[in-house]
């Protein structure tokens, strides 16, 4: 099940990145002389799609980076906007949804790719919508990128806690084992002091050094 989800959700952003940015550059009329604020959008809506094919790429491969970047992609799919101050419409590969507009419901859908970004348009219409699809894999990527971080937290945890209570046991071995000879070394003296004499060459080589005169 969550295998397909992946599927689909990368082939929608792959197949509909690719296909808004060729959209963008067959759509654009190449004239020096447009506005900045015009080139801008251009450049920006191109690296939109972009990021988009790149959001999909790894979405199989790499589920943890896949599903953050795709997340994000998501996120910006989900608003839907049309007002004389701003309009905003951005999907790509599909778009499911409802809106709100002259008192009344509104069906959103799209396939392929669109993009609108516009400032203080007077004769847009009032429009507020959600792409629904967009925003179920938002909060699908979401549900799996977040165990995977508090599952790496916790392994990274565990490593660090492992790497710290090792040198604590090898300290504590070899006190043992110093111990251990320090013990054997004390009962060796002791068996030297009480051997017994058996004549009198033993008992000078028992006596201290500097005591036989």
């Amino acid at each position: 099940m969550h295998a397909w989800i992946r599927r689909l959700i990368a082939i929608l952003e792959i197949g509909g990145g690719f296909m808004g940015f060729v959209l963008m550059l067959l759509s654009r009329q190449w004239n020096i002389n447009k506005p900045v604020y015009d080139w801008i959008l251009f450049i920006f809506f191109i690296f939109v799609f972009l990021f988009g094919i790149v959001s999909g790429l790894p979405l199989l491969e790499k589920p943890q980076l896949g599903s953050a970047l795709s997340a994000a992609y998501q996120a910006l799919q989900i608003p839907v906007i049309s007002s004389p101050l701003l309009t905003y419409e951005l999907f790509s590969g599909l778009q499911l949804g409802f809106g709100w507009s002259k008192g009344r419901y509104v069906f959103l859908y799209g396939f392929g790719a669109r993009s609108i970004l516009v400032f203080w348009k007077r004769t847009a219409p009032w429009l507020i919508g959600v792409n629904t699809l967009a925003l179920f894999f938002f909060i699908y990527l979401l549900i799996q990128f977040l165990p995977n971080i508090k599952s790496t937290s916790a392994s990274g945890e565990t490593i660090n806690h492992a790497n710290n209570v090792q040198p604590v046991e090898n300290r504590r071995k070899k006190s043992a084992r110093r111990g251990a000879r320090l013990s054997g070394a004390r009962r060796s003296t002791e068996a030297r002091k009480q051997k017994p004499v058996h004549s009198l060459h033993d008992a000078f080589r028992q006596m201290p050094s500097g005591k036989v005169r």
